[in-house]
């Protein structure tokens, strides 16, 4: 019997031929859509710069999806393309080609060959790795920043509204990218009675409680430091079960048993009365202790960090919970004005917990040293361990010196913001049906934005 097979040539909206790339593990299956690792053929035409052979992601809505799903997958099309006029780095894969017409159906962007829970799968297990992780944390709120000053420059501040693990990626370059820019769909309580069996495992986990309740969201940004907040907590649980040699869940760390007690109390309450604050402000009086981190949480942090310094170290793992757990408690605030309104600072919140985990290191190391008796070997471990943290302690203050040079360009002005500013109107120009006229024009100056008219 026949079986359907997909395509293995997809035409870009510039004209461009994509193909799979002959490698392994180059497919990701999604709810709304699938991405699949290709390459172009043909050589670069209009915005599809790129050289034939360099990886690209060609992401594709699972046709047969709902018209919500497709929206979604619009909208996400939409804000890629408008992040990726920008000169410089952007916080996303950059956007190269479109494909499907009149409807579009895929998109072509930039390869990001790792998610943030692979790469702390890998990492989890080495001595310098939290600190690793709250660097990282820190450079994905600096891009989610980056994002949130966007869209406040659009006129219409927003947030990303459906962070998890899976959706922060590693370029080929090194950088922490966010992506999955659809936001959250969840249909409003009232249209669909079954709506908690609707929603998706891992994403429940991470949702701001004014996202589910379909509440007021006064404070865009805090949508997603409690988003981001929520991610670290369920890598740091996910940690313990690792090393403990105890199988992970197939889903890892958006598996129920590492959720946050917090958000267990949020759904606990909105199995309750899911239209209670639908188009209201959050009334937190109704959450128990709402500016307070449940007990539960905090211990779970503590059995997490246990053997974070290696030997188990009570004192410093202790201070260390202390320092992680502060961070938590006021990211997941149930009023959101209590939270990190800024991604920036919650940036600096986790760039403050990676230098204590360096000095607490630091000083476990030298304490060791002074109080054991030496073993063969024990010197070159030493040496390893304090070089490790000094590439961790450089890497925290690059960071930092980044986060000042963005909020310089932001006080001075972008040197290249009239170019900007002049691309995006002749966007818009072209979309409201100066395209014909303009063609000719298009293709003398080879920038080719017409293809991306939605």
């Amino acid at each position: 019997m026949a079986t359907a097979t997909l395509p293995q040539v997809w035409r870009g909206r510039s004209g461009r031929a994509y193909v799979p790339a002959d490698t392994r593990g180059s497919i990701r299956h999604g709810n709304m859509a699938t991405v699949r690792k290709v390459i172009g053929k043909g050589g670069p035409v209009g915005t599809s710069t790129v050289a034939d052979g360099v990886p690209l992601a060609l992401k594709l809505w699972n046709e047969g999806g709902d018209d919500g799903s497709l929206e979604q997958f619009h909208a996400e099309s939409r804000t890629l393309f408008e992040l990726s006029t920008r000169r410089g780095d952007i916080p996303c894969p950059r956007l190269y080609d479109l494909v499907g017409s009149p409807v579009v159906t895929g998109m072509i962007m930039e390869w990001c060959p790792v998610d943030l829970e692979r790469w702390w799968g890998e990492k989890l297990a080495e001595p310098e790795a939290f600190g690793r992780l709250m660097a990282t944390l820190a450079e994905s709120a600096r891009r989610l920043d980056d994002y949130h000053r966007f869209t406040e420059k659009n006129g219409n501040p927003g947030a990303h509204g459906d962070l998890k693990s899976s959706n922060i990626l590693l370029d080929i370059r090194g950088r922490w990218l966010i992506s999955d820019f659809g936001h959250a769909r969840i249909a409003p309580p009232e249209d669909n009675p079954l709506i908690t069996g609707v929603i998706a495992g891992g994403t429940q986990s991470f949702l701001a409680p004014e996202v589910l309740f379909h509440a007021r969201q006064p404070f865009p940004a805090a949508i997603d430091t409690w988003g981001l907040a929520a991610v670290a907590y369920s890598l740091v649980a996910l940690r313990r079960v690792v090393l403990e040699g105890t199988s992970a869940p197939r889903n890892g760390s958006h598996a129920p048993r590492f959720r946050m007690h917090r958000m267990d109390q949020v759904l606990a309450l909105f199995d309750k009365a899911p239209t209670r604050f639908k188009g209201k402000h959050l009334a937190p009086a109704a959450f128990p202790d709402p500016l307070t981190l449940p007990e539960a949480d905090r211990t779970a942090i503590a059995e997490a960090l246990r053997g974070v310094f290696g030997a188990e170290d009570p004192d410093r793992e202790a201070a260390l919970t202390e320092a992680f757990a502060l961070v938590i408690e006021r990211a997941t605030s149930i009023d959101p004005s209590h939270r990190y309104t800024s991604a920036n600072d919650l940036a600096v919140a986790f760039e403050e917990v990676a230098t204590q985990f360096i000095s607490l290191a630091s000083a476990r190391v030298e304490a060791g040293m002074a109080t054991k008796p030496a073993e063969p070997g024990d010197d070159g471990k030493a040496v390893q361990l304090e070089s490790q943290l000094e590439e961790l302690k450089r890497e925290v203050e690059r960071l930092r010196d980044s986060a000042k040079e963005v909020e310089e360009v932001e006080a001075t002005g972008a040197p290249d913001s009239g170019g900007q500013s002049w691309l995006m109107a002749l966007v818009i120009v072209l979309v409201i049906g100066g395209m014909a006229a303009l063609g000719a024009v298009m293709l003398v100056m080879g920038i080719g934005l017409a293809l991306f008219a939605l």
